[in-house]
């Protein structure tokens, strides 16, 4: 997987809470632990920047990451 699409409600998102295209491409390939809901066959990988957490929700379609919204969490449970 080469190339994220964005769909307006996670650009708008990522206005919002300042988090940039550079971070989310980082946390989709090389998150620090990663969660699939088995339903809707979303990712959903979690990146540790500084005292929080970036959570990217994406789906897979035609080889291309498609991301859905993110945002932080200040803390995240691995299972």
């Amino acid at each position: 997987m080469t190339e994220v699409e964005y769909s307006k409600h996670a650009l708008e998102r990522m206005r919002v809470r300042r988090l940039s295209k550079k971070q989310v491409g980082i946390t989709i390939r090389d998150p620090d632990f990663s969660y699939e809901d088995i339903e809707s066959s979303a990712l959903m990988p979690v990146k540790r920047y500084k005292e929080r957490h970036s959570v990217v929700i994406y789906t897979i379609e035609e080889k291309r990451a498609k991301v859905i919204t993110v945002y932080y969490a200040s803390e995240v449970e691995a299972y």
